[in-house]
């Protein structure tokens, strides 16, 4: 086994080679077309040939509601279809139930109400209509309809949606270019392979998910804990809530202050381990998740928020 091999397999799942990161993005350039025995995971059926997707274009994540066409077994994008930021379709596929009446609509609820209108006559089919502003103020539209039950099914999915959706943010995410600007000095393009930088670059993904732990903790997710013997954790949807808030910046700056304790199996302080390989190979989306399984154990007796 060559040195590169083994120190890839020594740095754990939370990297992959460069290659492997190029295809998958290569992959999300599609023209978006798919074929029914063969639906891509994270684009999600509503019904009659409507999806519900995430998409990455540079280092910007939007989620779709789009209608296809089929021809033969392939499906093909249309026009018809509306475009939302991520932390929007909380407020459209996180609710309880469909909207019975003008008052349940979740218009109102938008930061700006001007970019998403959300209106029904009847409340079996539902307008969703996207705003958006050109440079001479001019607006243009793009709408979808529809109905109740495909509302309803997108409730059912939002937690494997949102999930999608924070796979797509955090796998385009530049975490290098944020920490260059919170490091003093030049970071080294790699390190030669020993075992102490092997072993080093391994803790680094250690305190990147600590570190994530911590901001989450200061916007008030809660750390799992015992108490009365049962054990008390956070909801999966709570998590997904607070980690879309996360941004690159405030992740790098966590990181990069958690970098300067010695550690007694290190031979340098972690800082002196931080390359821009190890930024490159690094999937940010895996670490999220091995976060999630931090704070929201799956033998959780009690969930802090059905005790607000």
């Amino acid at each position: 086994m060559s040195e590169t091999h083994s120190e890839k397999r020594r740095l754990g799942k939370a990297v992959e080679s460069s290659a492997n990161k190029k295809a998958r993005r290569e992959v999300s350039k599609n023209d978006g077309k798919f074929n029914e025995d063969c639906i891509p995971d994270g684009i999600f059926p509503i019904g009659d040939d409507i999806f519900v997707f995430a998409s990455t274009y540079y280092d910007s994540v939007s989620v779709h509601i789009r209608r296809f066409k089929k021809y033969g077994k392939t499906y093909y994008p249309t026009p018809e279809g509306i475009t939302l930021v991520p932390s929007w379709i909380e407020y459209i596929m996180g609710k309880k139930k469909v909207p019975e009446s003008q008052e349940e609509l979740p218009s109102a609820l938008f930061p700006l109400e001007q970019h998403i209108q959300i209106t029904s006559e009847n409340f079996i089919d539902f307008t969703f209509k996207r705003i958006k502003y050109g440079p001479d103020k001019d607006p243009t539209f793009k709408e979808i309809i529809i109905s109740r039950e495909q509302w309803a099914e997108m409730i059912e999915k939002y937690g494997a949606i949102e999930n999608a959706v924070i796979d797509n943010k955090f796998q385009c995410m530049n975490l290098l270019t944020a920490y260059k600007s919170f490091c003093d000095g030049p970071i080294e393009n790699t390190l030669p392979f020993s075992l102490d930088v092997s072993l080093g670059q391994q803790y680094l993904a250690q305190i990147l998910k600590k570190s994530i732990c911590n901001l989450l903790n200061e916007k008030g997710l809660k750390q799992p804990q015992t108490l009365a013997e049962e054990l008390w954790g956070n909801r999966k949807e709570t998590f997904n809530s607070y980690v879309l808030s996360l941004e690159a910046n405030e992740i790098a700056e966590c990181f990069y202050n958690n970098l300067f304790e010695n550690e007694h199996f290190l031979l340098l302080k972690p800082v002196n381990y931080v390359t821009e390989e190890f930024f490159k190979n690094l999937r940010l989306d895996i670490i999220l998740r091995e976060v999630r399984d931090i704070l929201c154990p799956p033998d959780c007796f009690e969930y802090y928020e059905d005790f607000v």
